[in-house]
This record gives structure tokens, C-alpha cells and sequence, in this order.
């Protein structure tokens, strides 16, 4: 059966149904990173008490590597934890044994797995990477400032479409284009504090700041713009993007959310406690977690994933048959330019951009795994999102 949505007002503005968000049993002190392995193992950081791992989501969790971490990243089976005195600590069993591998002589502020690489965001204004899973590093921090005292403390890097970004204390975003190799500086504002964090979608680049809100980059992390659409001059300590929809993590005020990829922001709290540090995100499944200063926190995401405004003057917008065994039609009105399917983490798993004039047009998703997608239609004039299940 054809689904048909018929939009026939100048601007239509979507019902968002936040929920409310759910304290999990344990812990009720503070978590700052948190990640999912790929078989639903949960770990998370607390404080100076190392990394915990839970297998329930986080109903109960046990105690898998002591001390003080910094910075925590996963892949399959891989566990990489960065401490405070330039370690890293391996697990390849899913934290069963760890082994620490000397990294810096300083402390390890972000991690980023790349390739089948290793890079690691330094105290001592540099970049160290590693090709063989820890066992040597190589330095890098040519193009960085140097002779500042204390040195430009590199405190986060991330990398999109192969553009590596970086951000040193006191001297802003730096970029790289040859695998961190050599770095130049980017047009952002610099920016005091000891506390930034990245995040990117298909077309936009997040980096919060700790006293100065949200800064975006459209064109890969060369320029810069202020986000003033409702965060504000904030401290902003965790970024999340899924899709197009962006969650930040605030200090003190909770969390926000944004469903029209930065367009505009609103609070997401109902049942946080009335002050509470949003340190980190994950998601898993329909359900976003919350890394806090007052534990761990989940709510569902399902009634999020919605363009919170869209300009459509009678348009007629068909996705069918939905839900689909593998096979289904869109049909637009107006020609169809760009099609992406994204799963639920925000991934674009396919990316179709058509040169013809067509309206129409039939995808099978049925090597995929059944479950819940998300459609993105662009005809160059409008941009419809539609939730597809395949079963």
C-alpha cells in the first residue's frame, strides 16, 4: 500500500516528543566518556576511578581498568584508554587484560581511530600516531605553533572525509590533509579553555567550546561560524551528532537538542534533576545514553529523528511499500537530486546522487539488517526525511 503524505501549508513545524529521561541503577556519580562495543557491551569513565564495563546496559557494571583516564575509544574487540601521564592501556579481549604502552611523556587528551590507526590528541603540542596497535608512535606537530610556555596542548582531534582537525590551547583549529602528517591553521577564532570536543555529520563539522557555545564549519573545518541559534555563550562539554540531528551536553543546564542539523536548539531534560553536566553521549539501538555528573541517564530517540521545519507549498511526497521486505519507491514531485539512507547512529550507509530528471525511483535495501532507517530526499528545493522499517 502507497503511504502518502500530503503537505499543504507554507511552513509545516513537527511535534517533538522528548519523553523523559531514566536513571540507570548504576552508578550515581560522575561518568564522562561512554561507548558501545559492537556486541552491546557498554563502558564507560568514571572520574579517577578508570573505566567500567557493563554487559546489561549498565543495570550493574564491574570495575575493568583502575586509574585516571582521559580519553576512551572502541573498535570490535579493542579497548584503547588514555591516562593522565601519557599512557595508553590495550585491551583486546574486551577488557578482560589490559597492557599500558608508553605514548607521551605527557597526558593523553583524545583519542581517534582512523584506518586501522591510532592517533592520540597530546599535552606536549603534538600528535602521535601508531600503525601497529600501540607497540610504536610517531610523532607529528610539524605546521603546530611552537615556543608558548606552557605548549599548545593539543585537546582534541577528529577527523571527516579524510581532513584531519585538531584543536591546540590557545591557538584554535589546525588541519591536515596527509594523515596528521604536517598541519595549518584554520580560519576559526582563537579560543581559550581546556575543554573542547568535536563532532560531524555528511555536511557539517561541531566544536564545542567551554565559554563560548557552538562554532560549525561547512566546507571541512576551514572557516568557521558562531552557532547563536538558542545554546548561547555556554560551556559545552560533549557533542553528538546523529544525522541531522545534533545533541549537546552543557555544564550545569543539562542537555539540548537540535533536529534540523543546527537550524535551531531546544532544552531535552525532562527527568534530569534541575542541575546536572551532560559529559558525554552514546547511542544504541532507539535509545540515546547520558554520561553525567549525576550517573547515567537514557531516554528514547525515536519521536527526535524528524526535520523540525520544512518549507513545502503543496508538495506530494510518496515512499512506499513501507515497511518493506527490501524494495521500495520514492516519488516526488519535483525531480529527485540526492537520496542517503541512514541507520540508527546517524550513519549514511548509502548515498545516491542522481544527474537525471527523474521523480521517481525504486532502491532495495534488502542486503541490509532488518530494522530501522532513515530516508533523506533532496530535489534541490526541499529536504523530506521519512523513517522506513524493513523487516
Amino acid at each position: 500500500m502507497k503511504k502518502l503524505i500530503i503537505l499543504t501549508i507554507t511552513i509545516q513545524f513537527s511535534i517533538i516528543v522528548f519523553g523523559q529521561w531514566q536513571q540507570v541503577s548504576f552508578p550515581t556519580s560522575g561518568i564522562s566518556e561512554l561507548r558501545f562495543d559492537n556486541i552491546n557491551n557498554l563502558y564507560f569513565v568514571r572520574a579517577s576511578y578508570g573505566v567500567y564495563k557493563s554487559s546489561d546496559f549498565g543495570n550493574s557494571s564491574t570495575n575493568i581498568q583502575g586509574g585516571s583516564i582521559y580519553s576512551l575509544e572502541i573498535t570490535d574487540s579493542l579497548i584503547f584508554a588514555g591516562t593522565n601521564n601519557g599512557y595508553i592501556y590495550l585491551s583486546k579481549d574486551r577488557g578482560n587484560t589490559f597492557l599500558p604502552y608508553s605514548v607521551s611523556p605527557n597526558g593523553i587528551n583524545d583519542i581517534l581511530l582512523k584506518n586501522g590507526n591510532v592517533y592520540v590528541a597530546s599535552y606536549q603540542a603534538a600528535v602521535y600516531a601508531s600503525s601497529d596497535t600501540c607497540n610504536t608512535w610517531t610523532l607529528y606537530n610539524q605546521g603546530f605553533p611552537t615556543g608558548s610556555s606552557p605548549p599548545n596542548s593539543v585537546l582534541a582531534i577528529t577527523c571527516k572525509d579524510s581532513i584531519f582537525l585538531s584543536f591546540l590551547y590557545g591557538a584554535g583549529v589546525y588541519l591536515s590533509t596527509n594523515n596528521a602528517q604536517t598541519w595549518t591553521s584554520s580560519d576559526q577564532p582563537v579560543l581559550m579553555g581546556s575543554s573542547y570536543c568535536f563532532s560531524y555529520n555528511s555536511s557539517k563539522i561541531f566544536l564545542g567550546t567551554p565559554f563560548n557555545g557552538l562554532y560549525v564549519s561547512s566546507d571541512n573545518g576551514y572557516g568557521w561560524t558562531y552557532s547563536g541559534n538558542g545554546l548561547g555563550y555556554t560551556q559545552i562539554l560533549t557533542v553528538y551528532a546523529l544525522g541531522d540531528t545534533i545533541f549537546a551536553g552543557l555544564s550545569q543546564t543539562g542537555a539540548y537538542v537540535s533536529v534540523d542539523n543546527d537550524v535551531n536548539w531546544t532544552t531535552c531534560n525532562s527527568g534530569f534533576p534541575a542541575t546536572i553536566n551532560v559529559n558525554s553521549f552514546a547511542v544504541f539501538g532507539d535509545t540515546i545514553w547520558a554520561g553525567t555528573s549525576k550517573g547515567l541517564w537514557k531516554r528514547s530517540i525515536n519521536n527526535l529523528i524528524t526535520s523540525n521545519f520544512e518549507q513545502n507549498i503543496n508538495n506530494t511526497f510518496y515512499v512506499y511499500s513501507n515497511p518493506t521486505n527490501g524494495k521500495f519507491n520514492i516519488t516526488n514531485e519535483n525531480a529527485i537530486k540526492s537520496i542517503e539512507i541512514l541507520n540508527i547512529f546517524g550513519k549514511v550507509i548509502y548515498n545516491g546522487k542522481i544527474d537525471d530528471y527523474i521523480n521517481k525511483i525504486e532502491i532495495d535495501i534488502s542486503s541490509f539488517s532488518k530494522g530501522i532507517y532513515f530516508i533523506k530526499v533532496n530535489n534541490n528545493e526541499e529536504i523530506h526525511f521519512e523513517k522506513l522499517i524493513l523487516n
